[in-house]
């Protein structure tokens, strides 16, 4: 099972941190965000915007103190 399969099974601060940046706008289009990503961007602004995203829809609650920790559904 590659990283993002266990991220969309199982979401969690962790995973989500390690994906690429081709995962991470996979990570977008699964959970339909209505986002419209540059081509060139770099992967820490994405890791937010996805993040920011899965907080909103309650997918993950993300503490904005300590980074990469996180409580996912």
């Amino acid at each position: 099972m590659d990283k993002l399969s266990v991220f969309l099974a199982v979401p969690s601060a962790g995973t989500l941190k390690v994906l690429t940046k081709d995962q991470l706008v996979k990570v977008a289009e699964h959970y339909e965000f209505e986002l419209e990503i540059p081509k060139v961007i770099k992967k820490d602004k994405l890791l937010r915007l996805v993040r920011e995203h899965l907080a909103g829809r309650e997918i993950c609650s993300f503490d904005p103190v300590q980074i990469g920790r996180a409580s996912c559904r």
